[in-house]
């Protein structure tokens, strides 16, 4: 196969994974009763601790406006304990709150099967193969994906 074709052979696979991961959180944060917002602002915390607003931010790629309204949601949702920074008290320190870690700790799990179920249906000698591959397409699609101009309609 050549470059171009493979090009487009992992484009669309690629794409077909990515998708099939939304539709999974969508239905897991309707299941939950959260917005997919606040379902992706959970997962970039994982079990981090005092992280500020402005981090989530940047995780995310929001503004701090819709950034405090995600972290609110989830605040009143009791997934997420806001206090103060003890270095900076102008600051938000974000923590999980014991409903948060425990949430993040059974996706983790729960990944985990759903992983295991499909490397049953992967020949284990292709398996080795397969982490060697992703490890590499994903240290290298990171910095040359971050450096790709994005398309625009205009």
């Amino acid at each position: 196969m050549n470059n171009n074709k493979t090009a487009r052979a992992l484009a669309r696979l690629t794409f077909h994974l990515v998708t099939s991961i939304q539709e999974k959180q969508t239905r897991l944060a309707n299941k939950l009763g959260l917005t997919e917002a606040e379902l992706r602002c959970l997962l970039s915390l994982g079990t981090d601790k005092g992280l500020s607003n402005t981090n989530v931010g940047i995780r995310m790629h929001l503004s701090r406006s819709r950034v405090t309204r995600i972290l609110e949601g989830l605040e009143a949702k009791g997934y997420l304990i806001r206090g103060f920074n003890r270095k900076d008290g102008r600051f938000l320190s974000l923590t999980l709150s014991r409903k948060g870690r425990i949430f993040i700790l059974k996706l983790k799990k729960q990944s985990i099967v759903i992983v295991s179920r499909i490397l049953n249906e992967i020949k284990s000698s292709q398996r080795k193969l397969l982490i060697l591959t992703m490890e590499n397409l994903n240290s290298t699609s990171k910095s040359k994906i971050r450096k790709t101009k994005i398309p625009t309609t205009s």
